[in-house]
């Protein structure tokens, strides 16, 4: 078993998005969810934002998709 001091940091970032269509219909973009180790000259914080924009970059492309009706690819 590894020391603890030899394993990475790691971070972890989940978000989604509810989205109202109307006529009491709503849909969900998400949740998306990523986690990632901590790179070599990274500070936890920087990897987080790191991890953040790749998440809330795919809840939009899914939020996008549900906007246009694209259904099947989101659900």
């Amino acid at each position: 078993m590894k020391d603890e001091k030899e394993l990475p940091d790691r971070v972890w970032y989940s978000d989604g998005l509810k989205l109202n269509l109307g006529d009491y219909q709503s849909a969900e973009a998400g949740p998306v969810g990523y986690s990632s180790n901590v790179r070599p000259g990274e500070s936890v914080e920087e990897a987080f934002a790191r991890v953040r924009k790749v998440v809330e970059a795919e809840v939009l492309a899914k939020a996008k998709r549900v906007r246009r009706g694209m259904w099947k690819e989101v659900l």
